[in-house]
């Protein structure tokens, strides 16, 4: 018989974007239609979108900048290397308005 679903627990153990931004992730946000992929800083995202678990992050964007669709992103979380740093692309916040730029 399967287990049940319950929040409190999952609430409990969650994936933050505080937490990813302690063990130096990137989160990378995907689309499944057009497969761009874009990699954000987990600090702009908290001053954007809040505190909030990694998974629920793609229900909050909704839609992708590239095909315009809605409900074809999907998020995950990559580790950081100092050898890979220099080599990335990264989305950053430039105001406090979602305005994102990329940067090296």
């Amino acid at each position: 018989m399967p287990e049940p679903y319950w929040p409190k627990f999952w609430k409990k153990n969650a994936f933050t974007l505080v937490d990813a931004g302690k063990q130096n992730f990137l989160v990378k946000v995907s689309c499944r239609y057009c497969k761009r992929a874009r990699l954000f800083e987990t600090a702009d995202l908290v001053e954007t979108f809040g505190d909030m678990e990694v998974d629920h992050l793609a229900e909050k964007l909704r839609r992708c900048n590239g095909c315009k669709k809605t409900h074809t992103l999907q998020v995950g979380v990559l580790l950081r290397t100092e050898s890979e740093a220099a080599t990335l692309i990264r989305r950053r916040l430039v105001k406090r308005r979602p305005v994102w730029r990329d940067e090296r």
